[in-house]
């Protein structure tokens, strides 16, 4: 269940601090049930950071394609289901040792976070919402 975010709604969180993208990155992922990568041509983008490998992740489509320029330029917004993060791509990134760049912004700022720790976050988010 794709959310359209509006200028307005891109501008106000991409100016959040970072621990607060977090927060609304697990709070959106678990509502809408999907987040967001870019694909180019040779799959998936992913950046290096201290020699780890990222795979750079948004709760929205919108957001992802502000940060499509530059080496990601070619690349577009991909759905990635809930379902599909927690049960392939982040067993897949532990085993790789690789992380996750949660809610990059256009200058390249993002959170870099143990995928296990994501999966841990988001089960929590759905739990919650369960409850409500």
């Amino acid at each position: 269940m794709s959310h359209i975010a509006n200028e307005h709604e891109i501008r106000e969180v991409s100016r959040l601090h970072a621990k607060d993208r977090y927060a609304y990155f697990t709070k959106k992922v678990a509502d809408w049930e999907e987040s967001w990568g870019l694909r180019g041509i040779g799959g998936f983008v992913t950046s290096a950071d201290d020699g780890a490998s990222h795979l750079p992740l948004w709760p929205n489509g919108q957001f992802a394609q502000v940060c499509a320029q530059g080496n990601w330029s070619d690349a577009t917004p991909e759905c990635i289901s809930l379902q599909e993060l927690l049960e392939e791509w982040i067993p897949r990134l532990h085993k790789e040792a690789g992380m996750l760049a949660i809610f990059p912004l256009a200058d390249g700022k993002a959170v870099s976070v143990d995928p296990l720790r994501v999966a841990e976050d988001l089960r929590q988010e759905c739990s919650l919402m369960e409850d409500e």
